[in-house]
């Protein structure tokens, strides 16, 4: 995968932190995993790519506390930030909010406490807060927004591309308010897909300006869908989308 990475000329890689095994200590397991990663980090920047990690439910750094004991023991490693994680457990936005410092990409969606991921209406995330934090802290990375359509925490009870249209205005009117560089890259850099298995939709820009898939939707008359433009005349439902964008991971 490194090497692929490395002739996409990607940024960044993703990869998952670990998981504790039978009786062994929190500690003993984030350490295991510290020890793991290490190496990988230094390969991975012998090439120019920072390695990240995605704190997840079912992971050994299922609190923000763990998330950040992994960083501190893994010099060089960086974060693919998504909140919902830590939202559906029960954490609160102040609790998570540190650790965009560390943060190289960022996971976007709805999330409020036991619902991994819900609609934006039922969203309690401050998305708004985020992205002046982001500007405050000089975060370089992207704002990509992930919503996915698996049977699994309740992730299948959403229709991904109109939620995927409204967090997506959310930050641009961010951009309006605040005016900042961050969020013009929001705007302008964004790119629509969705990956085969899982359906999964994102708006963030591809690692490589040429190589930038984007979901195909059926037409029919001319009427489609158009998030770059802004225009929206009919909605398709994300299970029409056809055809997928491969990149996912290389972000």
């Amino acid at each position: 995968m490194l090497e692929l990475a490395r002739r996409l000329d990607a940024p960044g890689m993703t990869m998952l932190p670990g998981i504790r095994f039978g009786d062994e200590s929190w500690d003993t397991s984030i350490r295991r995993s510290a020890e793991a990663l290490k190496w990988r980090v230094e390969d991975a920047a012998r090439h120019n790519i920072a390695l990240s990690v995605e704190g997840h439910l079912g992971s050994n750094v299922d609190t923000p506390e763990k998330l950040a004991r992994l960083v501190e023991l893994t010099p060089g490693l960086r974060l693919t930030l998504d909140y919902t994680h830590f939202t559906c457990a029960g954490f609160a936005d102040e609790q998570i909010e540190p650790l965009l410092v560390h943060a190289r990409h960022f996971h976007c969606r709805g999330a409020s406490r036991g619902h991994l991921q819900t609609t934006f209406k039922e969203n309690t995330i401050d998305y708004r807060r985020v992205i002046t934090r982001m500007q405050e802290i000089g975060y370089a990375g992207y704002f990509a927004i992930e919503y996915v359509w698996i049977d699994w925490q309740g992730c299948n009870r959403t229709e991904n591309t109109c939620e995927t249209i409204q967090f997506r205005d959310l930050a641009i009117v961010a951009r309006k308010v605040d005016n900042q560089s961050f969020a013009d890259r929001i705007s302008n850099e964004t790119c629509a897909g969705a990956s085969g298995r899982h359906r999964k939709t994102s708006v963030s820009r591809c690692a490589d300006d040429q190589a930038c898939l984007l979901g195909a939707f059926r037409k029919r008359d001319a009427n489609g869908l158009d998030l770059i433009n802004r225009r929206v005349r009919r909605i398709q439902l994300s299970r029409q989308i056809i055809k997928a964008r491969v990149a996912t991971g290389l972000l």
